[in-house]
């Protein structure tokens, strides 16, 4: 049976996020709560034939539920009694660290070292800070910290930052960062860096990345009704923020989620092929590569083409009707403006939808074949052979590409497509763009 961790930052009272607010039918035994109070971490277990009366005025605390009847009741954990240092002076276990009055609990990280709850998720508070929010608790380095107040990463401030200095705003633009919760001997720090491993003056063992964010590449200008109109370069995109419990499975740099088609999805066309497939700004558009060849490119980075309808909700926002200014090949990807100086970019962030490539999508159709018959044909790659209604040519089968490309001026859109295309059919017009499950 599944158990449940309840994260809390109160006892009792029955407010939200207080340990007595859930209701008894709701618990199984042994659930367990973290809760964060006052800058101390306690640990309790769900006693469903527990009658103790309730008592938080002396360790062990108990805690009936509000809707308390005859049995139930929530029991404050002392981890590892076996310690030598143990001292009933210290029963809660935790060290309060002044003057953040972030807690570390050490003897709870070692039964849980990849710990990570959290009530809010991280996100843009304004356009240069990411919050990480009352009540997190973090495991690193064996230690669980309890964020007790809200905390702002303000992107400016040279604290913010590993390194000690901070990034502007023209530095930041079009890349990833990071937020890591550090070990500082014991006191919790919370910095962003560029590394995507592990943060400058920290290793593996004392610092653990537990989300990240996207800047944007290029101003978006004024756009009417768009989600980013006043945009500035080097801002965060709201929906690039991700963490531990909200990124996709695959690696998150590069992309946006979308709340209308409940995916995580590149912000750029695919550069570079096979397990090096990313989504970068700046990077030489991935093209000439039939259908086949994108579905093994994003399946090598844990991703998928987008279906119709997810293209039509991931670009919504871009330009409609119109296509790159120049009406050529941009070669690369990110920051462009169409021919009406728009900026080419969705509401949630994704840059190049439509006027710039053709994008493959997952989804078939059919075309009518110069010589109909059924029969077989042998597909590219010697890897089996496809049976359709186009001959000795197999040209019946179609899969859409969406968008538009540089020069299909009027034809493009969020809701552009063709059907013209076999999968095996290459071309230097035709890209793609990934997306990814959540986690």
């Amino acid at each position: 049976m599944l158990l449940t961790t309840f994260n809390c930052t109160a006892l009792t009272g029955g407010a939200a996020r207080a340990l007595d607010s859930y209701a008894v039918a709701g618990l199984t035994d042994g659930d367990r709560a973290i809760c964060a109070v006052g800058g101390v971490l306690l640990y309790f277990m769900f006693d469903a034939d527990g009658t103790d009366a309730e008592n938080v005025s002396a360790h062990p605390y108990k805690v009936r539920p509000n809707d308390y009847d005859t049995q139930g009741v929530w029991i404050e954990q002392l981890i590892d009694v076996s310690d030598a240092a143990y001292d009933e002076s210290t029963w809660n276990g935790v060290t309060n660290v002044a003057p953040s009055k972030n807690a570390v609990f050490n003897s709870f990280g070692t039964l849980f070292p990849i710990h990570y709850e959290r009530v809010t998720q991280p996100a843009r508070s304004a356009v240069d800070t990411i919050t990480i929010y009352d009540g997190t608790i973090i495991c690193v380095n064996n230690k669980v910290f309890a964020v007790s107040s809200d905390m702002h990463l303000e992107l400016n401030t040279n604290a913010t930052w590993d390194t000690g200095t901070a990034l502007n705003d023209a530095a930041r633009a079009g890349h990833d960062y990071y937020v890591y919760a550090c070990d500082n001997s014991g006191t919790l720090a919370l910095l962003v860096s560029a590394n995507s491993t592990y943060p400058t003056g920290y290793t593996a063992a004392t610092s653990r990345k537990i989300g990240g964010f996207h800047c944007l590449c290029v101003a978006v200008g004024t756009i009417a009704g768009h989600t980013l109109t006043g945009f500035a370069q080097g801002e965060i995109l709201p929906q690039s923020v991700w963490d531990l419990k909200h990124r996709p499975i695959c690696e998150p740099a590069g992309m946006v989620w979308s709340d209308e088609a409940r995916v995580w999805v590149d912000i750029y066309l695919a550069s570079g092929t096979g397990v090096s497939t990313v989504s970068v700004n700046g990077g030489t558009i991935s093209d000439t590569r039939d259908w086949m060849d994108f579905v093994d490119d994003f399946g090598a980075v844990k991703k998928q083409l987008l279906d119709d309808a997810e293209f039509q909700l991931i670009a919504a926002g871009s330009n409609e009707e119109t296509n790159i200014t120049g009406s050529a090949d941009p070669g690369t990807t990110g920051g462009h403006v169409d021919t009406a100086a728009r900026r080419m970019i969705s509401n949630i962030g994704c840059e190049d939808c439509a006027g710039a490539l053709w994008q493959w999508l997952r989804d078939q159709s059919y075309r009518p074949p110069a010589t109909p018959g059924w029969e077989w044909y042998n597909l590219p790659g010697s890897k089996g052979s496809l049976y359709n209604y186009g001959g000795a040519a197999g040209d019946a089968d179609a899969k859409l590409i969406a968008g538009g490309m540089w020069s299909s001026a009027a034809g493009c859109g969020s809701r552009c497509r063709d059907a013209n295309y076999y999968r095996w059919f290459a071309n230097a017009s035709i890209g793609g763009r990934g997306r990814s499950r959540k986690l």
